[in-house]
């Protein structure tokens, strides 16, 4: 039995995003036989979608951790700092608490 669709779905690309998509196709070896429809279908339909809960948790403490890398490297680029030692200190800390999420999130994934 053929499977009828009837629901047409639109989405917008940049080029550079259409051009990666030309890319995927053709190494997908996407022929006339296997439509741009079916592969977009497969890829929509069959990929399994994987929440991680606490993820943004991390991202916060990553984004913490490199605006603090980014603002000691800036220091010495200029001349203001010539020992990280202290400053070392809060990096540490930052991924000590980086560690303790991400335990917290294997421990709840698995």
């Amino acid at each position: 039995m053929v499977k009828k669709r009837n629901i047409r779905v639109y989405f917008y690309l940049s080029s550079s995003e259409y051009d990666r998509f030309r890319r995927k196709l053709a190494k997908a070896k996407i022929t006339p036989s296997t439509t741009k429809s079916s592969y977009i279908r497969k890829c929509v339909l069959d990929k399994e979608i994987i929440v991680t809960p606490g993820l943004g948790d991390i991202s916060n403490v990553l984004f913490k951790l490199i605006g603090e890398l980014n603002s000691i490297d800036t220091k010495i680029k200029k001349g203001e700092v010539k020992e990280v030692g202290p400053n070392l200190k809060d990096i540490k800390k930052t991924i000590g608490d980086l560690y303790k999420e991400l335990i917290k999130i294997s421990r709840k994934i698995l």
